[in-house]
């Protein structure tokens, strides 16, 4: 890791600045607390002061040009947000436009960010994976804390663990894509993806968060799935010896632990914590504005909102609901061709697919697709990671001569 971090920084403090404020912004993620703000706007100034003193727009040009049909569906879905907020102006939240405008500034802008930077190889992506799997042991860490400290909610299937966030739902979707991460790793690190895995599954079953359980299983399927035809005799022992032996330790805790059968039994029976009331609620609302929505993060303003019943009933906890309650068809028809374009770009990589599949799975539970600072975070990466590569294959003479340009500049 050292080596590659010397490669790519070398004598050139402009890559050190940059790896520095995209390393603190990827570790930050899964707390979202200032430092995390304050390195996503200085990412963003960074990057605006960098285009005005050596005014090199090249691959900007490249990276638009291969990721052509993404920037048309984010578009898309950014114009039917705009149009939702300007129809409802009596029903928008204080933070309506400002969470519109943040959409673009925090992710849109970060992924360009990314792949400027990329393209003139200021960073690589081991570098970037190791940043993210960074932010998952420094969260799991404060858990550790947790479990020292206050174990209570090891035991409480209701609360869970939280480690230094709000909710155990929080900490169960930072867990839960650390272990499907850990497992698409199985690809590239064996023995390491086996070692994370084992690690971060202990967090994500005690966060007792079962929209996080259900993700990380259909992202193992998935993972299974895509590459079982490569994976050596070997590679198919070692599988199966893990399976039998989470078979065993998942029997071990629904035992030993109340919390976590009471947890598994409520996720086996279909309980849903009240969600089919939300559900419905929000089907209805939709119904009333199909066509364009009631505007960003007006669930708690809508008429007879079942906020009144619950505080905990504060949005649809569902992708596909919050998607057409806010923007309506028009921006569900956007946010699938934007979700489609995607996927199709992950599917190249069968490693990156389970990660999109674990995305998909967990919002129809849980977090948004507006609002969730993380989970879009996370998202962002993932995304950029399955374009990577074709940044660096753009035009070649281009990339080339700017990287001239970048260099000269520097040695001068």
């Amino acid at each position: 890791m050292g080596a590659n971090l010397k490669k790519y920084i070398g004598d050139s403090p402009q890559k050190g600045i940059f790896v520095f404020l995209i390393s603190v912004w990827i570790i930050s993620v899964p707390f979202k607390n200032a430092i995390y703000q304050l390195a996503s706007s200085l990412l963003i100034l960074y990057f605006l002061i960098y285009l005005a003193i050596y005014k090199n727009f090249a691959p900007l040009k490249n990276n638009l040009k291969n990721s052509k049909f993404l920037a048309i569906g984010f578009f898309l879905v950014v114009f039917s947000m705009v149009i939702a907020n300007l129809l409802n102006p009596e029903f928008l939240a204080k933070k309506s436009w400002h969470i519109t405008a943040m959409f673009i500034m925090r992710y849109a802008l970060i992924f360009v960010i990314l792949a400027y930077f990329y393209t003139l190889d200021f960073f690589g992506k081991k570098e970037l994976v190791f940043a993210v799997f960074t932010s998952f042991f420094l969260l799991s860490f404060t858990a550790i804390y947790q479990i020292l400290t206050n174990p209570a909610g090891m035991f409480n299937s209701h609360i869970g663990l939280t480690g230094s966030l709000a909710h155990h739902n929080a900490m169960g979707l930072s867990m839960g894509l650390a272990v499907s991460s850990a497992i698409s790793l199985f690809a590239y690190k064996k023995k390491l993806s086996l070692a994370f895995t084992i690690y971060f599954l202990f967090f994500m079953i005690f966060s007792f968060s079962r929209s996080a359980w259900v993700a990380s299983f259909a992202a193992g399927v998935c993972f299974i799935a895509l590459n079982f035809k490569n994976f050596t005799l070997n590679d198919k022992k070692i599988l199966l010896s893990f399976i039998v032996l989470l078979i065993l330790v998942l029997i071990g805790l629904f035992v030993g632990f109340d919390s976590f059968k009471e947890r598994l039994d409520m996720l086996l029976s279909g309980n849903s914590s009240n969600r089919y009331l939300i559900w419905k609620y929000s089907w209805d609302r939709i119904l009333e504005r199909p066509i364009f929505g009631w505007g960003i993060d007006t669930f708690r303003n809508l008429p007879n909102s079942v906020v009144h019943i619950s505080s905990d009933f504060n949005s649809t906890h569902n992708l596909m609901l919050e998607i057409l309650i806010y923007t309506g068809i028009f921006g569900f028809i956007s946010a699938l061709f934007a979700i489609a374009v995607c996927l199709k770009k992950l599917a190249k990589s069968s490693a990156l697919l389970p990660l999109g599949v674990h995305f998909l799975v967990v919002t129809q539970f849980d977090f948004g697709a507006y609002t969730s600072k993380e989970l879009l975070s996370y998202l962002t990466i993932l995304i950029f990671l399955a374009y990577a590569d074709g940044f660096k294959k753009g035009d070649k003479n281009d990339i080339d001569k700017s990287a001239d340009l970048v260099q000269s500049h520097h040695e001068a």
